[in-house]
Formats: structure tokens, C-alpha cells, sequence
């Protein structure tokens, strides 16, 4: 298993895995490295400040992306114009103590019947326009704020918790 590190001061270029002294900048980078090189990476993020993440993909295997210590609560920001922050192709991510806002579709979105099961804990979901989590499957949602900032719907698909 290994780390990779993410702050608002890292630079993808430079960063090295497991190294907090030399983090990703982007955790879209950091994610699709961790995904890519093995199942049970993770990648942390040091900051509680506002990240530019417009979407990415997990393809290869599960990850876990938390922040660095309770209290610390990491902003992804879609700047309305990513549709998700994630989109899950593997079962089995967890997404724990993040907030998300600006996203047009949904915070997490599974594709493939392999993307549906994930775990969301401890996160903050604003959204500004009707949103699903999930899809059909095994979504597990535990201790978590959906927060409509307009009269949003929400529905969520195949979740527990």
C-alpha cells in the first residue's frame, strides 16, 4: 500500500509517492496514480483549503482518499463545470471526510456495474442542481450532509446507510 500526498502547495511534476515533503498538487494526479499502480493506495490529502477539480476517472483499482486528520475537511470544487468529482469503474473506493460543491450531476458517479459500490463517509455534498449519488448497486453512505443550495432534488440509487 502506498501513500500519495496532496496539498495546495505540491506540484505534479516533482511529487513522489509516500513522500509528504513532496506532494501531488492535483488530486485528480495523485487519484489516477494511486488507481493505476495497485489495489489499497491512498491518497491524502494535507490541506483543508479549495481544490479545482473538475472530474476524473478511477480506472484501475480501489482506492481510499481521505484528508490528513479529522477536522481537516478538503473542498473539491467542480467549478459547475465538471459533472462529478469521481467516476468510479472499480468497485470498493471509500471517500471519506470531503466536501464537494459545484458539481452539475453528482459528487460520485459509478459507470459500469463495476463502479457502483463505494463508500461515502463523513462528507459534505452541496449541490445546486438535482444531483443523484450512485447508481443501482451497493452505495454506502454513512454520516454524511447533502445540502441543497436551490430547490435541487436528490435522489440516491442503490444506497445504504
Amino acid at each position: 500500500m502506498t501513500i500519495y500526498y496532496v496539498a495546495l502547495t505540491g506540484n505534479d511534476a516533482t511529487a513522489v509517492a509516500g513522500d509528504r515533503d513532496l506532494p501531488w498538487r492535483h488530486v485528480s494526479a495523485a487519484v489516477d496514480l494511486a488507481s493505476d499502480t495497485g489495489a489499497g493506495n491512498s491518497v491524502v490529502i494535507l490541506d483543508s483549503g479549495v481544490y479545482d477539480e473538475p472530474g476524473t476517472d478511477i480506472l484501475g483499482s480501489a482506492i481510499t482518499l481521505r484528508p490528513h486528520s479529522p477536522g481537516f475537511t478538503p473542498t473539491l470544487d467542480g467549478g459547475h463545470t465538471g459533472s462529478y468529482a469521481f467516476n468510479n469503474y472499480i468497485s470498493g473506493n471509500v471517500f471519506q471526510g470531503l466536501r464537494f460543491q459545484n458539481y452539475t450531476e453528482s459528487p460520485i458517479q459509478g459507470s459500469a456495474t463495476a463502479g457502483y459500490n463505494f463508500i461515502l463517509s463523513g462528507c459534505v455534498a452541496e449541490y445546486p442542481s438535482p444531483q443523484y449519488i450512485g447508481k443501482s448497486g451497493g452505495a454506502e453512505i454513512q454520516a454524511c450532509r447533502l445540502l441543497a443550495t436551490q430547490d435541487a432534488a436528490l435522489s440516491i440509487r442503490g444506497a445504504t446507510g
